[in-house]
C-alpha cells in the first residue's frame, strides 16, 4: 500500500525520492504496455487506468480511448487495429492495438516526437 525508495528518470538522469501511498489497483506507469493485451478492446472501448509516474512520486489517471479502427501495415504484413490514445500524461501517444485477440500491440507513436515503435513479427 506505499512505495518507498528512488526512482531515476532517464532524461537528465534526476533521483527522485519515492514515497507514496499507493491505492489498490494502481499499476506502474512503465507497465502499461504489456497489460494492454488484458483490456477487452472494442470500437467503443473507453477505460481510466490509475497509475503510479515514480518519476514523479505522485498515482494519476491514465485515459485510453478507442478513436477508430484501421488497417497498419508492419514488416509482418497488414493487421487490422484499434486506435487507441492515451491521454493523461505529460507526452499523448498512440497505441495501435491488435482488434483481434489476443489484442496485441502493433505500433506506438509518440505524438510530436518523430519515432514509433512497430511489431516486427
Amino acid at each position: 500500500d506505499r512505495a518507498t525508495g528512488t526512482a531515476l528518470t532517464p532524461l537528465n538522469p534526476t533521483e527522485v525520492p519515492v514515497d507514496a501511498a499507493i491505492g489498490a489497483g494502481v499499476i506502474d506507469d512503465n507497465v502499461l504496455t504489456a497489460l494492454l493485451p488484458a483490456i477487452d478492446w472494442t470500437e467503443t472501448t473507453d477505460v481510466l487506468v490509475p497509475v503510479f509516474h515514480s518519476g514523479k512520486n505522485e498515482t494519476a489517471e491514465l485515459r485510453l480511448r478507442v478513436t477508430g479502427a484501421q488497417t497498419v501495415e508492419i514488416p509482418a504484413g497488414s493487421i487490422d487495429a484499434y486506435r487507441v490514445e492515451m491521454a493523461g500524461s505529460d507526452t499523448p501517444i498512440v497505441f495501435y492495438v491488435e482488434s483481434a485477440a489476443p489484442h496485441r500491440l502493433v505500433r506506438v507513436e509518440i505524438v510530436g516526437a518523430p519515432l514509433e515503435i512497430v511489431r516486427v513479427n
